[in-house]
């Protein structure tokens, strides 16, 4: 259980519809009755098929499903047209808007997208919700980030604290809340962070106590950093809980709380603006001697940790359609600028390096859109499908190719990027406010490593073992060294368009790579593993660009076989990308296997150490002399 001892111990995560006659509509008011459309029912989406085995972490025991690599479609035709039809209207309003972006008032936003029923989207069926599907949700969140904080807020407070009291809150606590936040009328939100403490349960402070009478509970404490806090009208409070006997001595448990904003004893405080995602605030939410009914304890008292976890791991956090609506909304701005201008007395349009950064940009949100609903379609199509490496990979992938190619579209606009009046170096804030703020990257690589590294160590735990022993099991390491050479027959090609076939070779040759290098990880360190940072660095890129390659080729031989518009741009498209990622995994292959002497980790550990020491950077100045 690598990854998830790596989770417990850093805790740093921000982390179907059928009809049914039961609806609770007589908690909700008259005036979202008479504005939103509850008769608005979505078909009934497809029947589950039985679970398969995890398709992202056998890539690293080269072993390959190919009844996945035909691209999902999760949709029936019914509901994908009515999907749409119920889309567009949204879609419509989003673009009036974006034409003035500077006269857009929040409030009015939310407002409308409520009377057109977004809030929706997560409910269940029977609580006035549709229930959308993991792709229906993925695409209501990139068209609502061309605003980036109106994608972060439907995230932060609707969607991530609705399935949370989806899964875990009793019957009464679903028909008292759910039908409220699917008309708009309660605003949820989730508090984790505390002073000095960030997400770490150990250093939790806030207490819930249990009153002697065994009836309600007082909590005590504050939360940091709550998104909308004080717009918001809901708090799932993590909290320290038990009796005052059991929480001095320190017996208390990881609890969850829904705690009303009209209780007792609440304030808020320090609302602060983010740099990016304007409209987007933070504050201190502060709860002193706060009355909350036992009843509104959400799931079991104990199940506060499990919840934090999986809630909060990488790619549970709906950052990867998030990206993909701003980058789409950024190349519509660098086209609109590049067609307008000139430089040099030439038309920009025409320079091959703006169209190598335009092409660059448009391959980026290809890749993005591929690896994002290839995952979410076989979510949604197999019954409690293990994609916990597939969702860290997209959200790492998205999030790192969304930032890096807005740099690069930054570096055509120039000067004009860094006037105010203008929204470039707004949206670079608002990208990297993704992995600067709402994740962290150095630890999100260690968990991708780490899950598939545990997934092969699981099932070659027996080859792992004789290849570290080798003085034990000299026949068993000679068949190793002289047959490790070798290419994976995954027949690939097979199950593509012929036109990709070298797309589909290569791809094969990166799945080699990736077994090879990961049981000469396990070989070199077993269950120091996870001490060695840089190389999982490395997998992690390795595995995710190899993925990602998968997805492109999958998606490309969907469109080609069934005539989609433009399909033969996309074939070239797939073809070159196969390309340079299969370079730049052959580099990361060499990088690992040549070892930490030659390929630089061990210099950078020991510039480190010396900084660390000297506090200061060390070297002298060029200019300095010794005479």
């Amino acid at each position: 259980m690598l990854a998830r001892q790596f989770l417990c111990r850093k805790l740093l995560w921000h982390s179907s519809c059928s009809c049914v006659s039961v609806r609770y509509t007589q908690s909700v008011s008259q005036h979202a009755l008479d504005t939103i459309n509850f008769e608005m029912r979505l078909p009934t989406p497809i029947t589950r098929q039985r679970q398969r085995q995890p398709f992202a972490k056998n890539l690293f025991l080269g072993v390959f499903d190919h009844e996945l690599m035909y691209y999902p479609e999760s949709q029936t035709k019914e509901r994908h047209t009515q999907f749409f039809e119920w889309l567009q209207p949204i879609e419509k309003y989003l673009s009036q808007n974006l034409e003035n972006p500077q006269s857009v008032e929040k409030d009015d936003i939310l407002s409308h997208l409520k009377d057109l029923g977004v809030f929706r989207a997560h409910v269940d069926e029977q609580y006035l919700g549709l229930n959308l599907n993991q792709t229906e949700l993925a695409k209501l969140v990139e068209v609502l980030s061309c605003f980036p904080w109106l994608g972060s807020y439907i995230v932060k407070n609707h969607i991530m604290p609705v399935h949370i009291i989806s899964t875990m809150a009793s019957e009464e606590q679903k028909a008292k809340y759910l039908p409220k936040i699917a008309t708009g009328e309660i605003v949820p939100t989730i508090c984790y962070t505390e002073s000095d403490s960030g997400i770490n349960f150990n250093n939790i402070k806030s207490m819930t106590i249990l009153s002697d009478c065994d009836t309600f509970y007082t909590l005590n404490g504050e939360k940091l950093f709550v998104a909308n806090g004080h717009d918001s009208n809901l708090f799932l409070v993590f909290s320290r809980s038990g009796h005052s006997q059991a929480i001095s001595s320190g017996q208390s448990t990881l609890s969850v709380f829904l705690v009303d904003s009209d209780m007792n004893g609440i304030t808020y405080k320090d609302i602060k603006n983010l740099v990016g995602l304007h409209n987007s605030s933070t504050c201190t939410v502060a709860f002193k001697d706060t009355i909350i009914p036992k009843d509104h304890v959400l799931g079991e008292i104990t199940s506060g940790m499990s919840i934090l976890i999986d809630s909060l791991a990488p790619g549970n956090r709906n950052l990867a359609p998030q990206t993909i609506g701003i980058l789409k909304t950024f190349i519509r701005l660098l086209t609109r600028h590049v067609l307008e201008r000139k430089h040099l007395d030439e038309n920009m349009h025409e320079y091959e390096s703006v169209q190598e950064v335009i092409g660059k940009i448009s391959t980026a949100l290809y890749s993005m859109e591929s690896i994002l609903y290839f995952t979410t379609g076989i979510m949604d199509m197999y019954e409690n499908q293990d994609c916990t490496l597939e969702k860290a990979m997209v959200e790492m992938y998205c999030v790192n190719e969304c930032i890096t190619r807005i740099y690069e579209g930054l570096q055509i606009i120039g000067a004009r990027s860094y006037l105010t009046e203008k929204p470039y170096i707004q949206i670079l804030e608002d990208a990297l406010s993704y992995t600067l703020f709402d994740s962290y990257n150095i630890d999100s690589n260690m968990y991708i490593s780490l899950l598939g590294l545990q997934h092969m160590g699981k099932n070659l735990h027996q080859h792992i073992m004789k290849l570290r022993n080798p003085l034990e099991f000299p026949q068993h390491v000679l068949n190793w060294v002289f047959g490790k050479e070798y290419q994976l027959k995954l027949h690939i090609a097979e199950h593509l368009h012929l036109s990709l076939r070298n797309g589909g070779e290569l791809l094969e040759k990166c799945i080699t790579r990736l077994n090879t290098v990961g049981i000469l990880m396990l070989q070199r360190h077993g269950s120091e593993i996870s001490n060695r940072q840089m190389e999982l660095h490395r997998i992690s890129e390795l595995a995710t660009k190899t993925f990602a390659l998968l997805t492109v080729l999958s998606r490309t031989s969907r469109a080609y076989c069934i005539g989609l518009r433009n399909a033969d741009l996309d074939r070239q498209l797939a073809n070159i990308f196969a390309i340079l990622v299969d370079n730049r995994i052959k580099t990361l292959t060499d990088e690992i296997t040549s070892g930490e002497w030659v390929n630089g980790d061990k210099l950078y550990k020991n510039i480190a150490e010396l900084i660390y020491s000297n506090k200061d950077y060390f070297a002298e100045h060029p200019l300095s002399r010794s005479y």
